[in-house]
Formats: C-alpha cells, sequence, structure tokens
C-alpha cells in the first residue's frame, strides 16, 4: 500500500510540475544589442549582457541633495541626473535614490546608485531599478543586465535586431 500511495505521489507531482510549466508565458528572444526606449519614448541601443547582473544607463551630471560622503547614507535621497543616449540626446530626470549597488568589472568594483526608471522593448514595459555610470567613452549607453532579462527573455547572441532599427 505505502509503495502504490508514493508511485501515486510521484505521479501527481510530475503532472502538477508539468502544468506549472506549461502555464508559464513562453520566453521571447532577443539579440545581443536592441533598440530599448526610456522614460517613455527616449531611444538607446542596448547592449544585452548575460554576463551583467544589473542593467545601467549612462548618467552625466549627478546632483545628490544634502549628500553624504557614504553613498549608503545618500538612500531615500532625491537624486537628479541627465541621461544621454548614443545620439546625444539628453533627458534630465530627478528621482529617489533606492539603493546602491556593488559592480565589480574589469577596472575594479565600484558603487553605484540605483534609480527606478521606466524601460519598453517591443511590449514589455516595466518599472525597474537602474544602476547609474557615466558611459559616455562606451559604445551602448544602456546596458541590460539579467535583473531585466529574467523570466522574459532568451538571448539569441546570433541576433543583431538592434542594429537594424
Amino acid at each position: 500500500m505505502q509503495k502504490t500511495a508514493r508511485h501515486l505521489f510521484f505521479i501527481l507531482s510530475w503532472a502538477l510540475a508539468q502544468s506549472t510549466i506549461a502555464a508559464e508565458a513562453p520566453k521571447r528572444y532577443i539579440g545581443k544589442t536592441a533598440m530599448f526606449y526610456v522614460n517613455g519614448d527616449m531611444p538607446f541601443l542596448t547592449r544585452v549582457d548575460t554576463g551583467a547582473r544589473t542593467t545601467s544607463i549612462n548618467a552625466q551630471n549627478v546632483d545628490i541633495k544634502e549628500a553624504a560622503e557614504d553613498k549608503n547614507d545618500n538612500i531615500g535621497k532625491q537624486i537628479s541626473f541627465t541621461i544621454i543616449n548614443g545620439k546625444g540626446e539628453e533627458q534630465r530626470i530627478t528621482s529617489t535614490i533606492q539603493g546602491v549597488t556593488k559592480v565589480r568589472n574589469s577596472q575594479g568594483t565600484e558603487y553605484r546608485y540605483e534609480v527606478p526608471l521606466n524601460l519598453r522593448w517591443e511590449d514589455i514595459e516595466t518599472t525597474m531599478n537602474v544602476n547609474l555610470r557615466d558611459r559616455k567613452t562606451m559604445s551602448y549607453k544602456l546596458l541590460l543586465g539579467r535583473d531585466w532579462m529574467h523570466g522574459r527573455v532568451v538571448v539569441d547572441v546570433d541576433d543583431n535586431e538592434g542594429l537594424q532599427k
């Protein structure tokens, strides 16, 4: 009897897992570059980087109201900054610092402010925390990290969709 109950439990568990997988929305494919729109209509040719944990945007002229020396002490404070896309178009934004993220790259370790921004790719639109970085010398002014990709897309590195738009 116990053996039958275990088999029945296994079969029901497997069936439930399969129905849960089938119920998930199908993931979409995104290329290694894609055209994103920030805060409504500002276009950014974006580098899709599966190696990056967080999403990062080109931010210049950063100003924090009553800034503290320790970045963590600035969480919750008002911050103003200018985002600049690859065409040189600018948008001044005032927001609230949501956090500080630690980023490791080839230059070492740095701490960056995170602020909420609205990102849209095709018909997927979401507001999420994006870290601010001076990316003026980089080819892509918006770097899309796994924080945006998770559960939404599968990356096709052979696809250069953003370069065609």
